[in-house]
């Protein structure tokens, strides 16, 4: 029946032991003998996409009853019938049908071993096998499958739980035959019998330890060419070194997110990997400068990604590339988020990496000016992809390729740059913004006898990248209409961000659609210019459009829905959350004009999704006791009188998320009612709801709109805190089962609530996040109060310190996850406290604490047993170091 085979993936398919059973069964049955040549079995598909297809290269269709409906022979019309030849079948009912095992008697037996022979013929040629995050795989099912593959070249685990060291359902160590997962020993026994074929494997998420990656490198006969292990956290560098000693002819490694390694990891890989052709080392924090050189003398690296090394400055990469022996002949080069990069280094490497680089991503690198863009744009003519995202000091002048006339065309040496002081505002207690720089001047504007000489001049500008297909300018804030209108002009561009750039109007979007139409991507959330006109004009060229991002655009209303199904019928992706004028209505009529549409997110259209008092008020009523969990995250307009609603109606909850609802005030918590306040909501009819209103600030996260009542609510006194002891609930104490609680950003809120309301002794989990008028008070209480507590966030609270923590931690036995990020109060003293009571902590978020130390952390670290992950960017003014 089969014959020769291309792939099978079985990822995310809950119900693998059956449908292997079942096939197993349908192609013992199928088999008969005939004297025609056995039709090849093309693709077997069971996973992600919800498709399942077995090809018949017969001319003829074929159902099989006993698979039905998850198997489907399909017809196959081709002249090459030895060829792949794929038509998968779309089966809805995948992830809900549990197919019936075929009934198992003594008679069929015998016919089973006399039939396995053609099943192994059906896979024999398979070359690639992906169980990607399947949950239910064990070693039964498993070597079911391999079994019959004898010629696999790459086997995909990434996300299984494999049992490497210990089998957690037995209790004793892993052996052969588990029926619930896969275990090292078996995977061991596979690697051995396929050691000559197989060269590529993804054991990428999963809980691999160190021995147990030195055993599979040190399989006998085992070549591996191409290696995944991302987010295996748990590996350590002497592993590593083993690794790359035993195999070393791997051409790709991935070891994003292993962060315990350290630049011991580098080097093992620049003196052992000479064959390396790609390297992921993407948020590995502990990696610095250190190897960089050395790796920079492979000859064959052709990729590299360091996003989000925190550590690395570039400097090493630079001075490996100058190295007159054989160097890397980079292609694709990622610094995303390495914040220590400046124009220096970056003038320097353009030079190094020449013509040969296709591919280069530096968002978030702050710190970069204009200076940087000149250098791309005049040594790296071969780009196809440019990131340029959150630089925020890129202006006009550097995507023109023009020096400012206030400024110096070179980059200022080191020694002359002393850095910005550490400075930080908190602006609307909204997320966190990188930090001001001290020259926040508005550059001086492009003229037109500017624009002249730009005409005039040859290369520099980022025209001179003519085959650039992906472009992000997001967040570049100083950008306007002068360079955009004169500089984007790419006829082969596909993608392009220009989401958060405040400055830009129609004349851009209109100039972009003129000059570059092969766009399939286009971002421009978060531009308030951005109109409905701009969008009639440009819409129409822009025929190969399929994503669109509009979020947040004020001046966007219904008519460019009615422009999009007129022009853009290939759309797939369209974003228009928070476009005011928008209807949700008009939205479900253009998705029913557009065949190809797919996704569509208008959260907070039109004002929908603001969940009022009313609502509430009502909706409470109805759930009653039932309800266990709510998450009413970022309901900007709920008030006092639907956390009352909460407390009286709903007493069993378990979780109760109010992040970001600002309106929440004391009273609400105490359930009283303010006096100048109504405690009954109005009718629909009387309540218009506040305007759709929103700021930009300095063009960082998008916060929640302000509202139009921001009056400070009249402050609870100690005749009212009487009135509240003397009554009976409605306060946040009525739901004593409270296991779960978020008041993060609802800045309203002070001491007077939070030390008389948070009295929970089964909360474990605890957000006050962004609650400026809190202090060491609100802390004691918690602790004293909430004893259960493993998890407590305190970010952005400028009020609590180390007295606090002093009197607060020695009460929280069990603590494990403390987050104090931008606590400006807050000292090594806390860490010394930590290290003293905190034995269980597992994670803490020191981030832009000016007065914490790194070599405190680091300290600290070596002190707890259990602390796995620490965050201190910009710790103790770290990262603030520039060079101009």
């Amino acid at each position: 029946m089969f014959q020769d085979n291309c792939r099978i993936s079985l990822g995310f398919c809950p119900f693998l032991p059956s449908i292997t059973r079942q096939y197993n069964n349908v192609v013992m049955q199928s088999v008969k003998p005939t004297k025609q040549t056995p039709t090849p079995l093309q693709l077997l598909v069971i996973g992600n996409k919800h498709k399942i297809g077995l090809i018949d290269a017969n001319k003829t269709t074929k159902t099989v009853p006993t698979l039905s409906p998850l198997v489907r022979m399909a017809a196959v019309k081709t002249d090459k019938p030895r060829e792949p030849c794929l038509q998968p079948v779309a089966l809805p009912q995948v992830l809900t049908h549990r197919v019936t095992p075929v009934p198992r008697n003594r008679e069929e037996e015998p016919a089973r071993a006399e039939n396995q022979s053609p099943v192994q013929n059906a896979l024999r040629n398979l070359e690639e096998l992906d169980l990607s995050d399947l949950r239910y795989l064990s070693d039964l099912s498993f070597n079911r499958l391999t079994s019959c593959t004898p010629r696999l070249c790459h086997l995909s685990l990434a996300g299984c739980h494999i049992a490497f060291e210990f089998d957690p359902y037995r209790g004793c160590p892993v052996g052969f035959g588990s029926s619930a997962l896969v275990s090292l020993r078996n995977l061991l026994s596979l690697l051995q019998r396929q050691a000559s074929t197989l060269h590529s494997l993804d054991l990428s998420r999963t809980s691999i330890t160190p021995e147990s990656l030195r055993s599979i490198a040190q399989v006998p006969g085992l070549r591996l060419e191409a290696l995944s292990l991302r987010g295996c956290k748990e590996l350590t560098d002497y592993s590593m070194e083993i690794l790359c000693k035993h195999q070393n002819g791997l051409r790709t490694l991935d070891l994003s997110a292993c962060t315990e390694l350290t630049s011991r990891t580098v080097l093992a890989v620049a003196t052992e990997l000479k064959e390396l052709q790609s390297l992921s080392l993407s948020q590995d924090w502990k990696i610095t400068d250190k190897g960089l050189a050395e790796l920079m003398t492979l000859p064959c690296l052709r990729s590299l990604d360091l996003s989000e090394c925190l550590h690395v400055s570039g400097a090493d990469l630079v001075k490996g590339l100058s190295s007159p022996q054989p160097r890397a002949q980079l292609e694709t080069l990622s610094l995303r988020s390495c914040t220590y990069i400046r124009d220096a280094v970056m003038f320097s490497l353009t030079q190094q990496l020449g013509r040969n680089l296709r591919e280069l991503d530096l968002t978030s690198c702050v710190y970069l000016t204009d200076l940087s863009v000149r250098a791309i744009a005049t040594y790296l003519p071969a780009l196809v992809v440019l990131r340029l995202g959150w630089c925020k000091e890129i202006s006009d002048w550097g995507l023109l390729g023009m020096v400012e006339p206030t400024k110096d065309c070179e980059p200022k040496d080191k020694e002359e740059d002393k850095g910005p002081s550490f400075t930080r505002t908190f602006g609307n207690m909204g997320f966190f913004q990188p930090p001001s720089l001290p020259f926040q001047e508005k550059p001086r504007l492009v003229t037109e006898e500017d624009l002249g000489a730009f005409r005039d001049q040859e290369g520099a500008s980022l025209l001179a990248l003519r085959g650039l297909q992906e472009l992000d300018l997001s967040a570049c804030s100083k950008l306007t209409d002068t360079s955009i209108t004169q500089v984007l002009r790419f006829p082969d561009l596909q993608r392009l961000s220009l989401s958060m750039l405040p400055e830009i109007s129609d004349d851009s979007l209109e100039s972009v659609a003129l000059h570059c139409r092969s766009l399939t991507s286009l971002a421009l959330s978060h531009c308030p210019q951005i109109s409905d006109q701009g969008m009639a004009r440009a819409l129409p060229l822009l025929h190969r459009l399929q994503h669109l991002f509009l979020a947040c655009c004020d001046a966007v209303t219904n008519e460019t829905l009615s422009i999009i199904a007129l022009h853009c019928d290939r759309l797939r992706t369209l974003d228009v959350s928070m476009c005011k004028d928008i209807t949700v209505h008009q939205v479900d009529l253009l998705q029913s004009r557009l065949p190809f549409l797919e996704k569509v997110q208008c959260r907070f259209a039109n004002g929908a999704d603001f969940t009022m008092d009313a609502v509430m008020f009502s909706l409470t009523q109805q759930l009653g006791r039932n309800l266990r969990e709510l998450d009413l995250t970022s309901c900007v307009y709920l008030t006092d009188l639907s956390v009352r609603a909460i407390a009286t109606y709903l007493p069993a909850l378990v979780v109760l998320r109010l992040g970001w609802c600002k309106e929440i005030s004391d009273w609400g918590l105490l359930g009283m009612v303010e006096p100048t306040k109504d405690c009954e909501p109005k009718d629909k009819e009387e309540d218009k709801g506040p305007s759709f209103t929103r700021t930009f600030g300095n063009m960082g996260f998008f916060q929640p709109p302000s509202l139009p009542f921001q009056e400070k609510p009249r402050l609870v006194t100690e005749e009212d805190l009487g009135a509240f002891r003397d009554q009976e609930g409605a306060s946040l104490l009525a739901l004593r089962g409270l296991q779960e609680l978020d008041l993060s950003a609802c800045s309203k809120l002070t001491d007077t609530s939070i030390t008389q309301v948070l009295r929970f002794p089964d909360l474990q989990r605890l957000s006050l996040s962004m609650l400026p008028e809190i202090s060491d008070d609100s802390l004691e209480s918690v602790a004293l109060h909430c004893r259960s507590l493993t998890s407590l966030a305190l970010s952005h609270c400028p009020q609590i310190s180390d007295q606090g923590m002093a009197r607060a931690l020695p009460l929280l036995h069990r603590l494990q996850h403390l987050f104090l990020a931008c606590c400006d109060a807050v000292t090594n003293e806390t860490l010394s406290i930590i290290a003293l009571h905190c034995d269980r902590l597992r994670t803490l978020d020191v981030s832009m604490c000016k007065d914490i130390t790194v070599h405190q952390v680091d300290l600290l670290q070596s002190r707890l047993p259990f602390l796995e992950k620490v965050q201190c960017r910009f710790a103790n003014g770290a990262d603030f170091t520039m060079v101009l």
